[in-house]
């Protein structure tokens, strides 16, 4: 969008004492007359730019997402209607991601709908696009705080680091991740920390939560001679997904191990029934 055109753009005035923004249209403006000062706490004037790649949006630092597109009617003769960009601005509305809880927006290009979360729109306007391995964190947590001071780019690592920060017991960066033993007493070994840095004290499985009596059952039939897949599915018709279950979760206790070719026998760890 050429930077010296004149639009109708939104003026942001005097914030309340939570920190929310009272928005209203103001008249035309160049967008040189747009960039503004870094926000105080007394007052907070909003920056705009284009957003790369997107002619006819507008992003601004406090967190919105501005169009410029509009629908026209076609001539009589071909009837219908037609999408260009006018001289006047609309603040999208933004949508709340249900699994994420991130704020969305759809930006229109070639005549295809784009979905963006609203903090990666910011940080590709007003910083850099992301490269592989970085992600874009939250300062207060807030993941409706879309404003350019509460965004920064992060590596995997820093990110992960800073949301578990709260827990004292996970693997710092530079920690060795050393063997332990078992705390049910079956005598096997494992890595301390797990591969999101939480501690472990026990093999999965020998947490003393015992088992179901059908995965008891199961592991029954094996200890009685029946180690052949064919001859245990044999013993509880019409179950066999639930079979199969059964004894993954024996074989990752230790309880069972598998031969290969379909045969399962008992494991080291058997003699701890719980």
């Amino acid at each position: 969008m050429d930077m010296k055109c004149r639009i109708s753009v939104p003026e942001q005035r005097v914030s309340d004492a939570d920190g929310h923004y009272a928005l209203r249209l103001k008249g035309t403006m160049s967008m040189s007359e747009q960039s503004t000062s870094a926000p105080s706490d007394e007052q907070y004037q909003v920056e705009y730019r284009d957003i790369p790649g997107f002619p006819g949006y507008l992003a601004g630092d406090d967190g919105s997402i501005w169009t410029a597109w509009i629908r026209r009617p076609c001539s009589a003769e071909r009837g219908g209607f037609a999408m260009s960009i006018s001289d006047r601005w609309k603040r999208l509305k933004q949508s709340t991601e249900k699994k994420s809880g991130y704020l969305c927006v759809k930006l229109r290009k070639d005549g295809r709908n784009h979905n963006f979360r609203v903090h990666s729109l910011i940080v590709r306007t007003f910083l850099a696009p992301l490269v592989r391995g970085q992600i874009t964190h939250h300062r207060d947590r807030d993941k409706k705080n879309n404003r350019l001071n509460n965004l920064e780019v992060k590596n995997l690592d820093q990110h992960s680091s800073e949301h578990h920060r709260i827990r004292s017991d996970l693997r710092g960066l530079d920690e060795p991740n050393e063997l332990i033993l078992c705390s049910c007493g079956c005598g096997r070994s494992l890595l301390r920390y797990d591969k999101n840095r939480r501690p472990r004290s026990c093999l999965w499985g020998h947490n003393g939560t015992g088992l179901s009596d059908f995965t008891k059952a199961v592991r029954d039939a094996v200890i009685a001679g029946k180690t052949i897949i064919r001859d245990i599915l044999a013993s509880f018709p019409g179950q066999e997904a639930a079979v199969h279950q059964a004894l993954f979760r024996l074989k990752k206790r230790g309880d069972l191990i598998r031969l290969g070719y379909g045969k399962w026998a008992v494991g080291e760890c058997y003699d701890r029934q719980k």
